[in-house]
């Protein structure tokens, strides 16, 4: 699919980061309702859950309900389900330091004699 609005994923992905930077729970109902859908933006319901998945697809960030992580396959259910939103929250995926994997590659090769994978 093209790209869309760049420039809204990148607010979207901005507010997360400022959130979970100063540990706010995002919970999706105030995500719609409190931030995206009142002035200045006044984006639909429907248009901000776009953004959401594609964050989701990329990686970025995943959502919990209930205390556990919601599985892909059952996403969709929960955030069309307008009674289920006021429970989901966005969480930002953390992710280790670059360098620090790359020192945990090297100190397997001394271990073990061979580098392991260069994902987390």
């Amino acid at each position: 699919m093209p790209e869309g609005n760049k420039d809204a994923r990148d607010d979207l992905r901005n507010y997360i980061q400022i959130s979970t930077n100063t540990s706010r729970q995002i919970l999706l109902h105030d995500l719609l309702e409190k931030r995206y859908s009142l002035r200045p933006y006044g984006w639909p319901d429907h248009e901000v859950l776009i953004l959401i998945a594609r964050l989701l697809v990329l990686g970025e960030i995943t959502l919990m309900m209930d205390g556990g992580l919601i599985p892909s396959d059952k996403i969709y259910e929960a955030i069309t389900t307008p009674g289920k939103r006021r429970k989901i929250i966005v969480l930002k995926k953390q992710a280790s330091d670059p360098q620090a994997i790359q020192n945990a590659r090297t100190l397997g090769k001394d271990l073990f004699h061979e580098m392991g994978p260069e994902i987390e």
